[in-house]
């Protein structure tokens, strides 16, 4: 289901969770995330815009997992087996995000090498 930055489907209608493509204005693309902080975070946002906040839902995606004694944390928008190009792309991309300079250019819409 596609939803604007508010997380509203249509006038009166708003989705969150897994199902749920919304224009992130942090990014300036759409997204779709499948975690469940991610559905949490996004359902929070989606009542209160509901009722009336109007405030962007512009979340940073990051997720976690535990695999026996390791855990695996990511946040941003790296690619896992990205070509290296993009790799590089991309960790340009969120050291500039993370010092407060995005680029105009988000890694996602340039063409892959």
């Amino acid at each position: 289901m596609e939803c604007d930055a508010l997380c509203r489907a249509v006038p009166g209608i708003y989705a969150a969770g897994d199902v749920v493509s919304w224009h992130n204005p942090h990014f300036g693309t759409r997204m779709r995330l499948e975690h469940r902080m991610n559905a949490t975070e996004q359902a929070m946002a989606a009542v209160g815009n509901l009722l009336g906040d109007a405030k962007p839902f512009a979340p940073v995606p990051y997720f976690w997992t535990d695999r026996y004694d390791t855990r695996i944390q990511a946040y941003g928008v790296l690619g896992w087996n990205a070509p290296p190009a993009r790799y590089a792309r991309c960790v340009a991309w969120s050291s500039n995000a993370r010092r407060g300079r995005p680029s105009r250019s988000h890694p996602r819409s340039a063409r892959q090498p």
